[in-house]
């Protein structure tokens, strides 16, 4: 999970500097977050308090401390209420990637 957890942090953080369409990039966007909210609701309700990773800076993520269940999940709120905006009105055409349904 942490892994998955990373590689949207990376996402989120680089994509910005990323010539590409808007949509487009609001569709990753939307994706990573979905993602990263995803894995922190499965690892919260696994093994309850965890560390909150929303970096993929290492030196931090080494030092994390354990994050609170409620807090956890006010995260993961907060994310799926962003990545159900940015996902609004896409269509995949496919049943392999994430809209705002599925959000």
């Amino acid at each position: 999970y942490y892994n998955g957890i990373l590689v949207s942090n990376v996402l989120l953080e680089r994509i910005g500097g990323v010539s590409m369409d808007e949509d487009l990039r609001n569709q990753y966007i939307g994706e990573a977050r979905f993602l990263r909210a995803l894995f922190h609701f499965n690892l919260t309700n696994l093994w309850g308090a965890i560390p909150l990773a929303t970096t993929s800076d290492l030196a931090t993520l080494s030092t994390l401390p354990r994050t609170a269940q409620d807090d956890i999940y006010a995260f993961v709120e907060s994310e799926l209420t962003e990545a159900a905006i940015l996902l609004d009105g896409v269509d995949h055409g496919n049943k392999v990637r994430v809209n705002e349904w599925g959000v």
